[in-house]
């Protein structure tokens, strides 16, 4: 089922359409954006730091749903690597 969607970003909130956040999720994997819950999506390059299930973004702090959370944490980790 489909619902509103928000792109947020440092500039403010750039685009609003109906899908799902999974086929959101799909759309933007190539460009590092990753499930953080049941309605997040992070972008991987913008993460300042992880502490248990808080994923900081832009000094803004996001809750990492357990059901996300082992792969948020790949991804992230994946990331990093790729990175270096």
């Amino acid at each position: 089922m489909a619902h509103d969607v928000f792109v947020h970003c440092s500039l403010g909130t750039l685009e609003h359409k109906r899908s799902t956040l999974t086929a959101m999720a799909e759309e933007l994997s190539d460009y590092n954006f990753v499930k953080a819950g049941q309605s997040q999506l992070v972008n991987l390059k913008y993460v300042d730091q992880i502490n248990g299930d808080i994923v900081r973004v832009h000094g803004e702090d996001i809750y990492l749903s357990r059901s996300q959370k082992k792969n948020f944490l790949a991804a992230f980790a994946q990331y990093v690597g790729a990175e270096i």
